[in-house]
C-alpha cells in the first residue's frame, strides 16, 4: 500500500495554509491603508468645499 499521495495532499495542505497566514496579515494592512487613505481624501476635499 503506498501512502505517497496521503503524504503529498498533506504537504500541499500545510503549505497553504502556512502561506495564508504569511499573506493575510499584508493584504490586511493594504486594505487597511488604502482605505485610510480614501478617508484622509474624503476629509480633505470636504475641508476644501
Amino acid at each position: 500500500m503506498d501512502h505517497t499521495p496521503f503524504i503529498v495532499g498533506a504537504y500541499a495542505a500545510g503549505a497553504l495554509v502556512l502561506t495564508w497566514c504569511a499573506l493575510a496579515p499584508v493584504l490586511r494592512l493594504r486594505r487597511l491603508r488604502r482605505q485610510l487613505a480614501d478617508r484622509q481624501r474624503r476629509r480633505a476635499a470636504a475641508e476644501s468645499a
